[in-house]
């Protein structure tokens, strides 16, 4: 429902219909490795496949139609978040939609929230973590996004988690964001 909410926003109408721009959207990952390695330029950011992205009708057709004929056709590789989001800025000139609620928070996740409720706090996750903090860090220097953490970072118009280990932290999420009574008893019994 989240989605669908987010999908029909004024903000996401405005910049589809309005401004005539496809919806290519999701969580705004960057890599400080670029600048040793210059497969990218250093203000490329890609959509994190991890939590998903979000394309709208327009942005999926010109994907198709435009973008995967020409767009590294015969690449084969496993970051295929990368890859899309490369087409959609080299070959469609497309960068990534704002998912951020009204207050800044972020609705497309890349990893567990436990993470999220102790960063930065904690220093020692894994690369993971470093690759959200350095993103996190890109999307404040070059794009004026608020540095966030905790529960401050989360909105409760979440559309999407990634590395969820069980159902049961499907329940707890529901019950974080929504305070649902129902949800609650759930969380009650799958709690192991």
């Amino acid at each position: 429902e989240n989605l669908k909410a987010f999908l029909v926003s004024p903000s996401v109408t405005r910049h589809e219909q309005e401004e005539n721009k496809p919806l290519f959207s999701g969580f705004w990952m960057h890599s400080p490795h670029w600048k040793e390695n210059k497969k990218y330029p250093d203000d490329f950011y890609y959509l994190g496949g991890g939590s998903g992205y979000t394309l709208g009708r327009s942005a999926l057709q010109q994907f198709v139609e435009k973008a995967i004929p020409i767009c590294r056709p015969n690449k084969e590789a496993p970051q295929e978040d990368l890859l899309v989001s490369w087409c959609f800025k080299d070959i469609l000139n497309v960068s990534g939609f704002d998912t951020r609620d009204a207050s800044g928070a972020h609705r497309y996740h890349q990893l567990p929230v436990d993470r999220y409720m102790l960063f930065p706090h904690k220093k020692k996750f894994g690369i993971s973590t470093f690759l959200f903090k350095s993103a996190m860090e890109f999307m404040q220097k070059e794009h004026g996004f608020p540095l966030l953490w905790g529960s401050d970072y989360l909105s409760n118009s979440s559309i999407s988690f990634h590395m969820l280990k069980s159902p049961f932290d499907l329940k707890r999420y529901e019950v974080l964001l929504y305070g649902d009574g129902e949800a609650q008893k759930a969380c009650n019994y799958f709690q192991p």
